[in-house]
Parts: structure tokens; C-alpha cells; sequence
């Protein structure tokens, strides 16, 4: 790119949110391909449906960073730090456009 900047996407993917041990600490899980992700993050990278994020689990949505996109589908990284997990996975094209259309 001529101007030197980077040029990252984001993506809100639907996420369960839960609540960190420090303030600005949350805990949220994202679902894809019968396997369940969950990452450590700030609460800027999370956007929440209503109310603070309960015990049992708040609807909200991951703010995950657009990697590449291809015939096999689309390459995302996650904010904060994974729970066992890498933080880059690719999403069928198929899954992440069922995720995306049924954020309202």
C-alpha cells in the first residue's frame, strides 16, 4: 500500500460474554464449526446487547480482525488471549455468513 497503512477488518461475531476477574476483563466465547472458542479480552472488544455481562452468560458480539478471505473461507484472528486455543482460525464461508446474518 502506497500510504504505508494497514488495512484490517473487523468483523462482530455473535459471542457469549461473561464476566472477567478484573473490571475491564471479560471472558467471551464464540461458536463455530461444532467447536467452542474462548478468549480473554478487554471490554473494548466486545459490544454487548443491553446489560453488563451476567454469570450465566450475556449475548453480545467478538470484535475479530479479517485476515484473508478465499475459496475455503475466511481467516480471522481473535482479540486477547485464547483459552488453550490458537488465536487464528478459518471459518467456512458458509458458517461465518449464517453467524453474520443473524446479528441483528
Amino acid at each position: 500500500m502506497p500510504n504505508g497503512e494497514l488495512n484490517t477488518e473487523f468483523l462482530e461475531f455473535p459471542a457469549m460474554v461473561y464476566p472477567g476477574m478484573f473490571d475491564r476483563e471479560l471472558q467471551a466465547t464464540i461458536s463455530f464449526s461444532g467447536q467452542e472458542i474462548t478468549v480473554i479480552v478487554s471490554s473494548d472488544d466486545v459490544v454487548l446487547e443491553g446489560m453488563p455481562p451476567q454469570d450465566t452468560g450475556s449475548v453480545g458480539k467478538l470484535i475479530v480482525s479479517l485476515v484473508d478471505a478465499n475459496d475455503r473461507g475466511f481467516l480471522i484472528d481473535l482479540p486477547g488471549e485464547p483459552l488453550g486455543a490458537s488465536r487464528r482460525f478459518r471459518i467456512p464461508k458458509r458458517e461465518l455468513r449464517e453467524a453474520l446474518s443473524s446479528v441483528g
